[in-house]
């Protein structure tokens, strides 16, 4: 769509009808993070129709993740390296005390109810709207930096790989109990929990989809798709609500629908390099890019066969405001 029709959508989204209050505002898709400027931006719009608006003047932050919700961003600040979360309504700013310095690695729960700080310690916190908890995570002896690792809605399991060939383990962390390792025979190169539940689901760099079900200890293992192109080399996993079906992303660009219960794949080409697949506000879409001088691609899987929106690039934006969603 040219970009010429998109701002005249934008406008008119924008005029009241007539005899209403001028109350109407653009459509919101969610914020994300444009690392170019360290500022959070919205993407205002519709799927195909969308534009990114204008962000924070503070770039304070060094590394910022958005919550599933888009109501909370945690932010490790420049120079002391403090974990800060920012309520996105409000525009509030509050310090998350008893988080190790500088995490290298920022982690939300898929519904966003808690979230991973990855750094000299694994911690968990909770409570990040109100009033934040971090519990520290007792971690596999030697295991090093997790090639994969995800968190669950309510914080009491952690699935965490490490190591690479013949070293490498997947296992099972919960706060106050020693981990516990699971019957995977390889690597893991990401993971991710179904949303509100404890069943989650690995991939394995050659591609193979591993499900690890009614997750508690010691879980149940099953693999449910053999490794190939289309899923080999995995940068992002995400399990969609119901859990039935995977969505992931690899370093060619190619997204993949896989069907559990069919054991069946479909693939889109986005045209970009994934680094992620982050929820927006609408249901069943996804950001899977960064903000760049490329345009930011979004995954739709609200109807049968997947598709892939762009919102354009543009220059960082200098100006204030990160809540006109």
């Amino acid at each position: 769509m040219r970009i010429s029709s998109i701002l005249l959508l934008l406008g008119e989204c924008t005029v009241p009808a007539a005899a209403q209050p001028a109350t109407a505002r653009i459509p919101g898709l969610g914020v994300a993070w444009d690392g170019r400027s360290g500022q959070i931006r919205p993407i205002h719009g519709i799927p195909g129709a969308a534009i990114l608006g204008e962000g924070t003047r503070n770039t304070r932050f060094t590394a910022v993740a958005i919550s599933p919700r888009h109501d909370l961003a945690l932010g490790v600040s420049a120079g002391e390296g403090k974990l800060q979360a920012v309520n996105l309504p409000s525009e509030t700013v509050q310090d998350v005390p008893g988080v190790s310095p500088a995490p290298s690695r920022l982690i939300f729960s898929p519904s966003g109810t808690a979230a991973l700080a990855v750094g000299t310690r694994l911690q968990v916190l909770t409570g990040l709207s109100g009033s934040p908890e971090v519990q520290d995570l007792a971690t596999p002896p030697e295991s090093g930096t997790p090639t994969a690792i995800a968190v669950s809605d309510d914080a009491q399991l952690v699935l965490f790989s490490a190591g690479s060939g013949d070293t490498a383990s997947t296992w099972l962390l919960a706060p106050g109990y020693a981990p516990v390792q699971l019957a995977l025979s390889g690597p893991i190169a990401v993971a991710a929990f179904r949303p509100g539940s404890r069943d989650a689901a690995g991939l394995a760099p050659n591609g193979s989809i591993y499900r690890i079900l009614n997750t508690g200890v010691p879980a149940e293992v099953r693999q449910v798709y053999n490794g190939e192109e289309r899923t080999a080399d995995p940068v992002a996993l995400r399990l969609s609500a119901d859990g039935s079906r995977a969505y992931s992303a690899n370093r060619l660009g190619t997204i993949a629908v896989i069907d559990f219960a069919s054991a069946s794949i479909e693939t889109i080409d986005c045209g970009c390099v994934p680094t992620g697949i982050e929820p927006l506000t609408t249901s069943n879409l996804y950001r899977i890019n960064e903000i760049s001088d490329r345009p930011v691609m979004l995954f739709d899987v609200s109807t049968p066969a997947p598709r892939v929106w762009f919102v354009p690039s543009d220059a960082p934006s200098s100006d204030s405001k990160w809540s006109g969603q």
